[in-house]
């Protein structure tokens, strides 16, 4: 124990710290400019010098650790004098446009000027103009304090050095950037102390004490779950705000949480109900929409049976909208013809995990990645799908010397940080997962406790080995595109001491065998160790997936992944919500898109644009009797629909989300919805009620009822949900290992691809699907779609670069899609890469309908003459 005063303060202390960090646990402020918690030390603006009684040196707080029987004084005249004089130095090259500059009431050199003064020697103010080279964040270097908190925050942090050095001497010095790096995170813009770098966003219209309404919730895109805080003034969301906290976001924003937050100010959004009359919409009061939805789904049941229906919600719901759902469709409506858009993979990675280990027997944490000495990453792009989870593995591999492996047919970011790279071909990563299992039981670099466990099923060992033993290794890397050698180092480096972290994603459960090929990376996990050696991180693309899928927006799932078909918790759940539950379990999502419903009641999902075959999807919602969408925005969705109701956005409710390391997180309202919006939960509510079957809408209130019907989430309440949220399962359960049903294994892996390439429907780090196209500076940073070649198959195709615009048509056996080319050397070859986040564009115009959903697609090219 270490005991010190500050300020006379007395205060304990069980680890060393700095006395910057000291001072600030008995509620006293040291001022300083250069020192950040997260960052390394730097020790140069000497603003936070500091005195030991009975010591006539004054020490620097950032550098100086608290030690046993320290009395420190952090205020008095000598320190005050000098603290003026480091003011004096900073503004004598410091422009005096605080009326004009964005960082006023928030900046720390004026805060500081303020309380303690500043011996300003001269004003000779640097000529350096601002650089709004980047669309999205002012540098104006003319302010600058060379706290070179944005060089380290660059390199530290989000390891993208685009701050690369500092250049001059004394005044003149300052900063060189390269813009070519930048990816728009906006780090720089939260730990810069003063007004050299900010947000163009939000540039000359805010002020600290403009805000009427501020609230701390849960970004709305990935999986990821970050928490950030929302401005508003008026009824309009002004910023985004990052938080000083750890978890889950390790206190960071990606491009789309800093700079995404405008979705709910849209001209575009949906504001009043909408009922389509004589092929046209024409508006309608809420009384008019929801008495002819209760009416015609009430016919339509009476006609045809409750299994005529089918609902879907999509993945930026929150869990309370998706549980209300699923209740209203089986309770109400009477059918277990209920899905989300997780169907679309983030089920098939759930599934095989549920199916090997259980979800309950464990839990993995996004920043324990940070702390594993080998990773690896297959068939998903943290760096872009996942930015924050992909701030830890860059972590891991700078700061904890871990070995990456990165195994993915398509660009991926996180290649550059890997020790091994692995090309393998599209729709083979399932085989490449078995491949390593397959070395690591020949060279006896498995867990061995696998073949006594008396947590395994009987023969679990046994089944396991004959599985990986079943096609030679030779097939297995000539299937992936690997070489054994790849796979023999991929399974070593694994195999090593310490932590290991497998981060998982669309490129295989989206994959032609998604379920079976998550299922390979699943055991892969398990034979290494499971939970005793690291972390499984299946990463959900959206902020709602994963909560969907617990809340039971399943057809064969109840709340909890309970069995539909369980006889004992279909009683349970039909004693909770004193109604009967279906018994047989219902279609899913490709199930109802196959024909045969009558009506669709479709929430925050827009399958147009999303599923495979986009064509055939429309004419099977457009021969429904009746179509029912309720979203934000008109989409390509809801312009089928007969009746289109408008939905509150992410800022206008409350509820919870559940992220990819499966934290539930509360969200709060910031703003009331706008026109006249509703929240989804209402709305399902209000449907139950005119149908028979009263439903109340209180976000708390079911969550409440979640908390008591989901097993997983028992306890879990508003209340308990404070700032880091409640990771589920509360209580861990013992693990059970299966060898798992292994459907779809024997599938083929992709038609060959015509001319030689394949489709790879990416991910992008700008968008996520129908809300970040409204988002204005998302789209300045990528407004349209594109199809991205590598250099040498752009040369073959005839493409010089260099300034040259060429487009391309991309056909494949069902459609064709024209776009403008990009040259990228990130893009393998072999692969076109197109950002699939853009209507009209993508897996919804060249896969076939009826398909799962296909990350790769075998295409041809042509370039436009």
């Amino acid at each position: 124990m270490i005991s010190i005063k500050i300020n006379d303060i007395p205060l304990q202390l069980e680890a060393p710290v700095n006395l910057v960090e000291a001072a600030a646990m008995v509620g006293v402020h040291i001022p300083h400019l250069c020192y950040h918690p997260d960052l390394s030390i730097h020790g140069k603006c000497r603003i936070c010098m500091v005195e030991l009684k009975g010591s006539p040196k004054l020490l620097p707080a950032c550098m100086t650790m608290a030690e046993d029987g320290m009395d420190v004084v952090t205020n008095t005249d000598k320190i005050n004098q000098i603290r003026r004089g480091v003011l004096g130095i900073q503004l004598s090259t410091h422009p005096f446009d605080c009326q004009t500059c964005d960082k006023g009431g928030e900046c720390r050199l004026q805060d500081y000027v303020h309380t303690y003064g500043a011996d300003v020697k001269k004003y000779a103010a640097s000529e350096e103009k601002p650089n709004y080279d980047n669309p999205l964040i002012e540098r104006n270097m003319a302010r600058c304090v060379n706290c070179r908190r944005c060089i380290r925050v660059c390199s530290e942090v989000q390891a993208d050095d685009v701050y690369e050095a500092m250049v001059g001497k004394g005044p003149n010095e300052k900063i060189v950037t390269d813009e070519s790096k930048c990816v728009h995170c906006g780090h720089c813009i939260a730990v810069c102390p003063v007004g050299a770098i900010q947000s163009r966003m939000s540039l000359h219209t805010y002020r600290p004490w403009y805000i009427d309404s501020e609230i701390t919730t849960v970004c709305p895109y990935c999986g990821d779950g970050c928490r950030l805080k929302l401005q508003a003034r008026k009824g309009r969301i002004i910023r985004a705000v990052s938080l000083d906290e750890k978890a889950p976001g390790l206190g960071s924003l990606c491009v789309k949480g800093r700079f995404g937050y405008d979705v709910p100010n849209s001209v575009e959004r949906l504001t009043k109900p909408l009922i389509k009359k004589s092929g046209g919409f024409v508006e309608a009061t809420w009384d008019e929409a929801l008495g002819l939805v209760a009416k015609r789904l009430a016919e339509i049941i009476a006609a045809d049976g409750p299994d005529a229906v089918g609902a879907l919600i999509g993945g930026r719901n929150t869990n309370e909208e998706a549980y209300l759902l699923q209740k209203f469709i089986r309770t109400t409506i009477g059918t277990n013809n209920i899905d989300n858009t997780a169907r679309l993979g983030h089920i098939n990675a759930l599934m095989a995990i549920e199916n090997t280990a259980g979800l309950l027997s464990f839990k993995s944490e996004i920043r324990g990645i940070a702390e594993a000495k080998s990773i690896l990453v297959i068939g998903t792009d943290p760096m872009a799908e996942n930015p924050i989870t992909g701030l830890a593995v860059k972590k891991a591999v700078r700061k904890n010397e871990a070995k990456l492996i990165v195994a993915d047919a398509g660009r991926n970011g996180s290649r550059k940080f890997a020790a091994q790279s692995l090309d393998v071909k599209p729709g083979s990563l399932g085989r490449l997962a078995r491949a390593i299992v397959s070395v690591l039981l020949a060279e006896g670099l498995y867990d061995k406790s696998l073949e006594t466990s008396e947590s395994a099923e009987p023969g679990f060992f046994s089944k396991l080995s004959a599985w990986a033993k079943a096609k030679p290794l030779s097939s297995l890397c000539a299937d992936a595109g690997v070489s054994e050698a790849d796979a023999v180092e991929a399974a070593r480096t694994l195999a090593s001491e310490g932590r290991t972290a497998i981060i998982f994603g669309a490129g295989v459960t989206a994959s032609a065998n998604g379920y079976a090929d998550a299922l390979a990376v699943a055991r892969l996990w398990v034979t290494l160790g499971g939970a005793a050696k690291g972390g499984i991180y299946p990463m959900a693309a959206k902020a709602g997936e994963q909560g969907a899928c617990d809340m039971g927006a399943l057809p064969d799932m109840l709340p909890g992944y309970s069995k539909i078909t369980s006889a004992s918790e279909r009683g349970r759940i039909a004693d909770l919500w004193n109604a009967r539950v279906p018994e047989m379990p219902g279609l899913d999502l490709f199930g109802m898109l196959s024909g045969g419903l009558k009506a669709m009641y479709v929430i925050g999902a827009d399958v147009v644009s999303a599923l495979p075959g986009g064509a055939g999807t429309a004419n099977t919602l457009s021969e429904l009797d009746f179509l029912v969408v309720q979203d934000i925005f008109m989409t390509e969705t809801a312009k089928l629909a007969d009746v289109v109701l408008p939905a509150a956005a992410f800022a206008e409710k409350d509820g919870t989300f559940t992220n990819s390391e499966r934290r539930v997180q509360r969200i709060t309202a910031v703003i009331e919805p706008v026109g006249d919006s509703r929240p989804d939960g209402r709305i399902i509510a209000d449907i139950a009620t005119l149908m028979g079957r009263p439903m109340r809408w209180k976000a708390s209130e079911v969550r409440e009822r979640v908390s008591v019907s989901t097993p997983p989430y028992a306890g879990i309440n508003f209340a308990l949900l404070k700032r880091r949220g409640i990771q589920w399962p509360v209580k861990l359960m013992p693990c059970e290992l299966r060898f798992g049903p292994a459907e779809g294994e024997g599938a083929g892996i992709l038609p060959a691809a015509p001319g030689g390439f394949y489709a790879d429907f990416a991910p992008s780090l700008y968008h996520s699907g129908t809300m970040t196209r409204r988002a204005l500076g998302l789209n300045k940073m990528a407004g349209s779609a594109y199809a991205a070649f590598n250099p040498e198959d752009a040369a073959r195709l005839g493409m010089s670069g260099a300034g040259e615009v060429v487009r391309v048509t991309v056909k494949s056996e069902t459609g064709s899609i024209t776009l403008e080319a990009k040259i990228d050397a990130s893009v393998p070859k072999g692969i076109v890469h197109i950002p699939d986040h853009f209507a009209g564009a993508g897996v919804s115009g060249l896969v076939p309908s009826g398909r799962a959903a296909a990350r790769f697609w075998p295409v041809a090219v042509e370039i436009l003459k």
